[in-house]
Order: C-alpha cells, then sequence, then structure tokens
C-alpha cells in the first residue's frame, strides 16, 4: 500500500471538515483560496512531510529498500560491511632515452605524468635510472585522482610534467599496457547484492565465500572459484580464482594477430589476492587471474583394459578432462587432443586415435584474448561404450552417468 501524497492527505482533510461541520458546503471547503481550503491544505503540507520522513525512516529498514547513507548504516550495523570507496587506476610506465643516459638519476616517487587528454598519473616507488642505459625502466603508478574516468589505454600516458633531477632532454615516458582498476564508489545495486550474499557466504574458506570477497574488491564485476584436483579427483589444496572487471572489453585489440588483451591485469589479482586474508583457509594458495570465463561441458565415452576397475578408471578420466581444462591460461585454446593425451595418462583407460574417446566438444575450443574456459566434474560426464548400458552402479558416490 503507498503513503498517501499532499493531494490525498487535503482530500481527507476537506471531508472531515465538512463531516464535522454540516453549514460548511463541499463545494466551498474545496474551492481554492477559501479560509477553510488554505487552512486544510497548509495542514495537508504539513502531513505530506511527515509522510515523508516516515517513508524515508521506513524503507532504511530494510534491504531492499534502503539506499545511500541508510544502506550504509543497514550493512554496517548488522554485517559490519563498509562500502567501497572510489578507487585510483594502477599501472606502470616504461621510461627510456634516444641515446644511452650519461649519468645515472633516480626517478623519484611522486613524479607526476599525464595522458594528452589531462589525466594524471603519480609514480610510487623511486626508481634509478643507470649510467649507459637507454632503458625501459618500468615504473609503477597511480592515477592522482580517483574513479572509473581515471583509467588510461595502452601507450596514452606520454607527457612528464614533475621535475625529475639530472634528466636528460630525450627522456620519454609511456605505458605499454593499459591501466587496471579505477572505479567509481560500489553502487545500491552491488552493495546491495553484497549484503544478500552476507549470510550465504558466511562460511569462510569455502570457493562460494572466496568468490564472493572477490566481488568486495573495487573494479571487480565477476568471480569464479575453482578447486585444483589431484589424479584421483581429492583437493589438491589449491583454487584458481578468475576474476572480470568491467575494463576487459575496452582493452581488447582484436586486430593484432594474434590478438592481444591490453588491460594490466596483475595489479587488480594482486589487490584481490590481498583481500582474502581473512577469508581463504589457511595452508590453501588462492592463484588469481583476470578474464571472462566460458564453461565447457565434456562428454567421454572411454575404452578400458581388460581388468581394469572401470568406475575409478572413468572417474580418473573425467578428473583428468577437468584438470587439463582449468590449467588453460586466459585466451589459450581448448585442444582436443591435448585432453585426450590428458586421459591417456589414466590407469585403465586405451585411448587410440580415432577412437571416440571425447564424444563432445567434436573438435578445438578456441577463446578470445578476454576468455578462459573452465569446466567442473559436474559437467564432465562419462558413458558406457554401449548407448544403452550404464558406466557405473548406485554405489558410485559422484553418481556420474552416461
Amino acid at each position: 500500500m503507498d503513503f498517501p501524497k499532499q493531494a490525498e492527505l487535503a482530500d481527507i482533510g476537506i471531508r472531515e471538515v465538512v463531516t464535522e461541520n454540516p453549514r460548511i458546503p463541499l463545494a466551498v471547503a474545496q474551492q481554492p483560496g477559501t479560509d477553510v481550503n488554505t487552512m486544510v491544505n497548509v495542514s495537508a503540507v504539513m502531513g505530506d512531510q511527515v509522510v515523508g520522513q516516515i517513508t524515508a525512516v521506513e524503507s532504511g529498514l530494510f534491504l531492499a529498500s534502503a539506499k545511500g547513507q541508510a544502506l550504509d548504516k543497514y550493512l554496517f550495523d548488522r554485517y559490519g560491511l563498509l562500502r567501497p570507496g572510489a578507487t585510483p587506476a594502477l599501472g606502470s610506465v616504461s621510461f627510456s632515452t634516444t641515446i644511452p643516459a650519461v649519468s645515472p638519476f633516480t626517478i623519484p616517487i611522486n613524479t607526476v605524468l599525464s595522458t594528452a587528454t589531462g589525466i594524471q598519473f603519480l609514480t610510487v616507488v623511486a626508481t634509478p635510472y643507470p649510467i649507459g642505459s637507454t632503458g625501459p625502466v618500468v615504473v609503477a603508478v597511480r592515477s592522482l585522482q580517483a574513479g572509473l574516468n581515471q583509467r588510461a589505454g595502452q601507450g596514452t600516458i606520454t607527457n612528464i610534467v614533475g621535475t625529475i633531477p639530472g634528466q636528460p632532454t630525450d627522456l620519454r615516458v609511456t605505458n605499454p599496457l593499459a591501466t587496471s582498476g579505477g572505479d567509481d564508489q560500489m553502487g545500491d545495486v552491488q552493495f546491495r547484492t553484497v549484503g544478500r550474499n552476507f549470510f550465504v557466504n558466511a562460511g569462510k574458506g569455502t570457493l562460494a565465500a572466496i568468490a564472493a570477497a572477490a566481488l568486495r574488491t573495487p573494479g571487480v564485476v565477476r568471480s569464479n572459484a575453482y578447486e585444483v584436483l589431484d589424479a584421483v579427483g581429492r583437493p589438491a589444496r589449491f583454487v584458481m580464482l578468475v576474476i572480470a572487471d568491467k575494463f576487459t572489453d575496452q582493452f581488447a585489440n582484436f586486430t593484432a594477430v594474434p590478438p592481444t588483451y591490453q588491460t594490466q591485469s596483475q595489479q587488480l589479482a594482486l589487490a584481490v589476492f590481498q583481500s582474502l586474508a581473512d577469508v581463504r583457509a589457511g595452508g590453501i594458495y588462492v592463484q588469481v587471474m583476470v578474464a571472462q570465463v566460458v564453461p565447457l561441458a565434456i562428454q567421454l565415452s572411454p575404452t578400458f583394459r581388460a581388468g581394469a576397475n572401470v568406475n575409478q578408471a572413468a572417474f580418473n578420466a573425467r578428473v583428468a578432462a577437468v584438470n587439463y581444462t582449468n590449467g588453460l591460461n586466459p585466451g589459450q585454446t581448448w585442444s582436443y587432443e591435448g585432453c585426450r593425451k590428458a586421459i591417456a595418462q589414466v590407469t585403465g583407460i586405451v585411448v587410440q586415435p580415432g577412437d571416440g574417446t571425447i564424444l563432445s566438444p567434436v573438435g578445438d575450443v578456441v577463446a578470445n584474448p578476454l576468455q578462459v574456459i573452465r569446466t567442473g566434474l559436474p559437467a564432465v560426464r562419462a558413458g558406457a561404450i554401449a548407448p544403452d548400458s550404464a558406466l557405473v552402479n548406485s554405489a558410485n558416490p559422484d553418481a556420474f552417468f552416461s
């Protein structure tokens, strides 16, 4: 039910006045400018202000309706969550000269650099430039201001604004890769989602908790966590975390051969890794990479050696397919032959050219520079050679099927 507005409050007041005072005609009370109409509307305006205050307070009591400061207060009071603020763009630049430096000099910390459009960056460490070198000397930088509009594309940081004592006249600077990070304060919609996922991912150390923690890092819009398995399908105490930021599409160069992904992703990956200190389980390493996940389903039809434990061999073949797929780097093609060779290493499995060990996909799967191909045990199935016979029995705890 909606809260009443000023006009509705005035109508209610006028009818109440007419009801309590029959000598006042309804038409007179409704006529703008009459004493009774003016008095009722003044009261309705004050009532509208009170209703507005009640509405604001009421909306701040619920996660679905709280906004701005009310949402900040709600999530901090209940879950201890702070809204991530705006962050600077991070990256590195290369200093070089056209002729060898005749004397050594140091590029100071907080040296101001800029793009042609005026976005300024600061060096974050003091870095020596050796005598006799033409470079490149790589220096880490961050944007002077924070926000979404502070990111810089490849090769756009080209101006040295600050003073570098002893610098040669031919000293140049550029950024070989685009910057990463650089985001506005987290909006209400995303922050509300973080709050909704709080209790779902409260069990720290789980894959869901690690993925949720990554989403709280400014600039990260998607995250997927995968367990690395050993040869027999047991967790290998290693987690791969694939994250995506909102700039990956912008900085992809599909005209190059081969295409390149220009974003300097290691800075964002490092920020995410450092944010996982109170989430990941002790002794578990989390490898962070920036990419867009492309899920892949795999259907196997293995051939077994005589006397082999077909249930165990088929399970190990699925594990081999998972480990091969999840070991691919961003932009790397899923190879049909590569997966077959991984399965061929499994004890009890016979793999021969053209034997149909892998029913699907029927060929290579090509990822673009922004993508990384991933799968999991539930998405890798092993079927029997005979299409109408089940491969496993009900005692198999993993319950894979044809």
